[in-house]
């Protein structure tokens, strides 16, 4: 296993500087702030964070992103979890059945997740297949909520047409595949692929990993206690910092910093630097608690196989959607 994963992305950076390779004819896929997004009535919040990926359908073109850290090997087993959001204004007029996300060996699709839109009821399925979705979970999908997708399985041996695969919402099993022919996996694919023209339409992406195995939910969604693997927003708008902790990986050279910011591309007030100096350093600082963060909590990690822990004492843009969206409006 990779440290933490194979790859994850939380679009903190709002944009697409995680991935190797972004398609977007058309430019219906953005990385909008929550402040942004707050602006549409009924549109989700980021899952977490400042920032999400957003697509607008509305043609027929590939509006992607790509990674290419994810390799899975013959019969190697694998897990994958993103957020997804299903705007209020989805729609379609004619039935259309789309992947979302796909797992690919050099550009051939062997595992795909995907939505299906029936036009006269406004239904949406989500469901799962090797090139396209053919199993669909029984329960319809809800306009205006997020989802927790998850992805594991094991992948053919190259051999006897043995891979399979699980759909998992919110932690459970809700379609499932097997006796797939797949090659071994060099590539993971994340937004919407050969929708209609006549589909349209908002749907938000966040919180994206991949790994060796099933990784499971980002659960609670609002923690009080917020873990981070990667640079990222504790929480946006003004708070109160209990404490801060550097669990530091390998090597000594493990930084977290933390600044008074909701948009980690711009100058922002520093308010804390914790640094290693050995493998496995738990480190906290003195002069606790951080008061009158104004913008929000970012942290900014480097080094090698840096963790951070944020204890939230307050935050006023936390724990909902609607206290999100509240602050958004005003900030």
């Amino acid at each position: 296993m990779s440290f933490p994963y194979l790859f994850e992305a939380n679009f903190a950076g709002g944009g697409a500087g995680e991935w190797d390779s972004e398609s977007d004819t058309g430019a219906l896929l953005d990385f909008p702030a929550y402040h942004e997004l707050a602006r549409t009535p009924g549109m989700g919040m980021p899952f977490r964070g400042a920032h999400c990926a957003r697509l607008r359908l509305g043609d027929t073109n590939d509006h992607t992103l790509t990674a290419g850290a994810v390799n899975v090997s013959a019969d190697g087993t694998f897990g994958c979890r993103f957020a997804l959001f299903l705007g209020n204004d989805v729609a379609a007029t004619a039935d259309d059945t789309f992947n979302i996300f796909e797992l690919q060996a050099s550009a051939t699709v062997e595992l795909a997740v995907g939505l299906r839109i029936t036009a006269a009821t406004g239904a949406i399925e989500i469901g799962i297949g090797e090139v396209a979705p053919t199993a669909f979970a029984s329960a319809l999908m809800t306009r205006g909520r997020w989802y927790q997708v998850e992805v594991d399985g094991n992948l053919d041996d190259g051999v006897g047409d043995d891979g399979d695969a699980n759909l998992r919402l919110a932690g459970t099993v809700v379609a499932t595949i097997a006796s797939l022919d797949q090659g071994a996996i060099t590539d993971a694919l994340l937004g919407t692929q050969n929708t209609l023209a006549t589909t349209t339409g908002t749907i938000l992406l966040d919180e994206f990993v991949a790994d060796d195995e099933r990784v499971g939910l980002l659960d609670p969604r609002w923690p009080v206690d917020v873990l981070l693997t990667k640079s990222g927003h504790a929480f946006v708008g003004p708070g109160v910092i209990e404490n801060i902790t550097l669990v530091s990986g390998a090597g000594a050279d493990n930084v977290m910093e933390l600044y008074d910011s909701d948009d980690a591309g711009v100058a922002k007030p520093f308010k804390a630097r914790l640094a290693n100096t050995a493998n496995g350093e738990i480190v906290d600082p003195a002069g606790m608690p951080i008061e009158a963060l104004v913008r929000g909590a970012f942290v900014s990690l480097s080094g090698t196989n840096p963790r951070a822990l944020v204890k939230i004492k307050r935050a006023v843009a936390f724990g909902s959607e609607g206290a999100v969206r509240d602050y958004a409006l005003r900030r």
